[in-house]
């Protein structure tokens, strides 16, 4: 098995904080950062991705050398990695990991030659220090009073780097070794500072809605005020990123609009999604590289702009982890822990479409969503913690309708369901509700005949339609938290909290599998059955696995799929889609 089309998550973003992005056209691609990865995307095939996966905090920040051969990474623990961009994921060469901070790292800049770099972050005794893609250091930045959160360097000689921090001003370093030539105050937190590729002029932008530009004086050999705008933007403004000919510069902000600027910092263009409207348009990010404006919403949607209006390309993903997935046709639906639901349109394998589902969306997070017929229509049923079932059909929510208590799993049967809360168990079917009354129900499997509940004893427990028990097996030792019928009704697979996974014939509820399916390391998350009698599994041991009930044996596995958990996964003919922890989907191959 192994993975042949990924859907990566959506950048990692903090409402009130700029969110890193950097483009490299000499290689093609572009970085940002989510969780505790790194994605390297191509800036013309949206299914090529690459993933780094070696920092041990969320990482912060992310930069390309000018080379595009180097890239360096950094996270909330104040370690940087520098890491070679060419070799194949699983070869990648780490050139230096180095702890700066005690805190975050907040931005990374390269010089133009490839062979310094500056970081800025929280730290305690340090926030800033120049130092070589090897790890010596070049000097450290004494000059501010407070967090670092912006740098860039000078792309040519004399070299510099300019900062901004809380301290509510920016300033310049000349070397190296780096020393404190002068500083300039603002208002509020300077959010980005980036030079132009000449190296000519320097952008500085903050959250007092002030742009900044400083020119190069060649008679002084320093950098002097030469522009600045107060209220440049309705709202803070985050990011900023300079025209390749450096005749103008691009400012983004939480007003949800990108601005093109002369070097007066006049406005020249403004840029808006038509789209927009909602808190998560803001904009905390942008860069601008050769052809490509891209910039990233508070949302995690990675826009392309056209810089005479208007966006080229949306490209959306989860910021958190999937909790559930589900197909429609050629539609995949994933529901993630932030409330979100998106679907997907499928090609060949691949996704080539992706898109929010519409209509008012929770701000609970998605536990599952199940195919359901909803008024005689093939859509999805998506039980949400705000104690409300979904009913999305054709990309759009057409029904929101009410639970008893907060749900915690969802199946479905055609157009009955069954839905396990806190208070017990609810099957909806023929216009009736039946009820169960119970506190110890996890989870919950259905089939044309019977109902299955999973408890926190290790019990599985069966219902018909009507509510009546059946049966109770009792196999596992710990919770039983996950189900699923095979698509005839005649087996009943059953995974618990401690990697075992057991198969039941519904015909006298006798166990067939006890212990041969015992591969997983950790809690069972998910089962389904595919369209040959295969089971699939998940686990939060970053697994998927596929048995074979006729041979008692695992036929396949593939290890590392999601990292922190796998969650779900579903057939899709003889391939198999997954989602996780990292808020990532995708297809694997069996």
């Amino acid at each position: 098995m192994e993975c042949i089309s990924e859907l990566p998550p959506a950048p990692s973003t903090i409402r009130g904080t700029p969110s890193r992005i950097s483009i490299n056209t000499k290689t093609g691609r572009y970085a940002y950062v989510s969780g505790k990865n790194v994605y390297l995307r191509s800036l013309t095939d949206d299914n090529k991705v690459e993933m780094y996966s070696r920092h041990r905090g969320k990482t912060t920040a992310v930069r390309f050398a000018p080379s595009g051969m180097w890239i360096a990474t950094g996270d909330d623990t104040g370690v940087i990695h520098v890491w070679d961009t060419t070799n194949p994921p699983d070869d990648r060469v780490i050139k230096c990991e180095r702890s700066c901070f005690a805190g975050a790292v907040d931005d990374i800049a390269w010089s133009g030659d490839n062979k310094r770099l500056v970081v800025v972050g929280d730290g305690r005794q340090q926030m800033g220090e120049a130092f070589t893609p090897e790890g010596a250091s070049l000097g450290v930045l004494n000059g501010h009073g407070a967090e670092i959160t912006a740098c860039d360097f000078r792309p040519t000689r004399p070299f510099f780097i300019a900062t901004g921090s809380k301290d509510q001003s920016c300033a310049f370093f000349k070397g190296p070794p780096f020393k404190f030539v002068s500083s300039s105050a603002l208002t509020n937190t300077v959010n980005a500072v980036r030079f132009s590729p000449n190296g000519t002029h320097v952008a500085i932008v903050s959250a007092d809605k002030t742009v900044l530009v400083f020119s190069y004086d060649a008679e002084a050999k320093a950098f002097a005020e030469s522009a600045r705008l107060e209220n440049a933007h309705t709202k803070g403004i985050y990011g900023v990123a300079w025209a390749p000919q450096s005749d103008m510069f691009a400012t983004c902000s939480a007003d949800g609009t990108v601005v093109i600027r002369g070097l007066d910092c006049q406005t020249i263009t403004t840029l808006q999604d038509p789209l927009h409207g909602t808190i998560n348009d803001q904009q905390l990010g942008v860069d601008w590289d050769g052809e490509h404006l891209i910039s990233v919403s508070l949302d995690g949607t990675i826009r392309f702009w056209n810089i005479d209006g208007g966006v080229d390309k949306r490209i959306e993903g989860h910021q958190k982890a999937v909790n559930d997935i589900a197909l429609v046709g050629d539609k995949l639906y994933s529901v993630d822990a932030n409330g979100c639901a998106h679907v997907h349109t499928l090609a060949d394998g691949l996704v080539v479409d992706t898109a929010l589902v519409s209509g008012s969306m929770p701000k609970n997070a998605f536990v599952s969503c199940k195919n359901c017929t909803i008024d005689g229509e093939e859509g999805v049923m998506a039980a949400n913690m705000d104690g409300s079932l979904y009913s999305i059909v054709n990309g759009a929510i057409v029904a929101k309708l009410p639970a008893e208590g907060t749900p915690i799993a969802l199946d479905t049967q055609g157009a009955a369901y069954a839905v396990v809360s806190h208070t017990g168990l609810e099957i909806h079917g023929e216009g009736e509700t039946r009820t169960v009354a119970r506190d110890d129900l996890i989870s919950v499997a259905m089939c044309e005949k019977y109902v299955a509940a999973g408890t926190t004893k290790g019990h599985v427990v069966v219902y018909s339609h009507d509510g009546e028990q059946i049966a109770q097996l009792e196999e596992h030792p710990r919770d039983v938290t996950a189900l699923a019928f095979n698509a005839d009704g005649t087996l009943l697979a059953s995974g618990d909290a401690i990697k075992r996974i057991c198969l039941w014939t519904t015909e006298d509820w006798s166990l067939t599998v006890a212990n041969d399916w015992v591969f997983h390391t950790a809690r069972i998350r998910q089962l389904h059955w595919g369209p040959s009698g295969k089971l699939a599994s998940v686990s939060n041991d970053r697994s998927v696995r596929v048995w074979d009930p006729e041979s008692r044996k695992a036929l396949a596995d593939c290890a590392e799929v999601h990292l922190e958990g796998a969650f779900c996964v579903r057939w899709v003919g003889e391939k198999l889609v997954t989602g996780g922890a990292d808020a990532s989907v995708k297809l694997i191959s069996v």
